[in-house]
């Protein structure tokens, strides 16, 4: 087999903007510092909607600020999605901590009872053991406890426990941590009380959990979302389907953010901030079919909760 080198070499802003300017892009008097902010490699990812069909051939007309107005509805989407998903995240923190401490103690988070002793999954392929990868993340984080002011203060003050109480270490954990732990909760009981704040059956809720770790992962990593296909996806959910959503699409994303939202808190204006970032860029290229909504996206069954 022959080996396959990468051989490009990288090039200046000044050799960047005359290539895209070969390939019939115009370019604006402030192009330099647009690149030299956001790289060429991220802003290619919002090409396509300008360029003729299956090459790097800019349509006649087409601008560099028009990408970057693209880039800027992707940025505020991002933004706007990532407000949701810390209400959720904050609540699920919350709501592990109210319901498991009450029920067993607040160092619940160290007890074999609490979690299941079968660890098998389709997600153990790429997970160790919760309870293990817990500690180890426990253990790290006491260890560097002069950085959390929390942490070093309960250790100044108390000997025992090893470990502060689970209010305080949750604050800590990662979300895909915090998930994780509901996961392998072993009783369906304890896993209802939780999911009970959110409207959802704790099995339709834990579904609903790796697509939220997942989006919010692209979005602390400041991926492109606007024309994403999702590859986690939830359970069959009625109000969805009712919505027309579908599977792997953003529209899919957006309801499951505005329906765990709107559990929270019923006031939440997060859905009316959503429609006033699309009609501020309505006059952009968005396929809005490829996000999930239909063609008159005006009449479309989302904007109607």
């Amino acid at each position: 087999m022959s080996i396959r080198k990468y051989t490009k070499s990288a090039i200046s802003v000044d050799q960047q903007i005359e290539q895209l300017k070969a390939q019939g892009l115009l370019i604006p008097d402030d192009a330099g510092h647009i690149l030299s902010t956001v790289s060429l490699h991220r802003l290619s990812a919002y090409f396509h909607p300008y360029q003729e069909n299956d090459t790097k051939i800019f349509n006649f007309g087409a601008s560099l600020q028009h990408v970057w107005e693209l880039y800027a509805f992707d940025r505020e989407l991002r933004l706007l999605i990532l407000d949701a998903i810390e209400r959720i995240e904050i609540a699920l923190r919350t709501a592990l901590t109210n319901v498991m401490a009450v029920k067993y103690s607040p160092w619940w988070y160290l007890s074999d009872e609490v979690f299941k002793t079968n660890w098998s999954s389709r997600s153990t392929r790429y997970e160790k053991n919760p309870k293990e990868s817990l500690l180890t993340e426990i253990q790290q984080i006491c260890k560097n406890r002069k950085h959390n002011e929390e942490i070093n203060q309960y250790f100044d003050k108390y000997d025992e426990p090893l470990y502060p109480p689970s209010w305080i270490i949750i604050e800590f954990l990662s979300f895909g941590q915090c998930t994780s732990l509901f996961r392998y909760i072993r009783s369906p009981q304890d896993k209802a009380a939780i999911s009970a704040i959110f409207n959802f059956h704790h099995k339709i809720f834990e579904s609903i959990l790796e697509p939220l770790r997942y989006t919010r992962n692209l979005c602390a990593h400041h991926a492109r979302l606007w024309d994403r296909w999702f590859v986690y996806k939830p359970r069959f959910i009625e109000e969805l389907s009712a919505a027309n959503c579908k599977p792997g699409t953003l529209k899919e994303q957006l309801m499951l953010l505005y329906l765990l939202n709107n559990s929270i808190s019923s006031k939440s204006t997060w859905l009316l901030r959503l429609r006033a970032l699309f009609e501020k860029h309505r006059d952009l290229p968005i396929n809005l079919q490829w996000m999930g909504f239909q063609k008159d996206s005006q009449n479309d069954p989302f904007w109607k909760l």
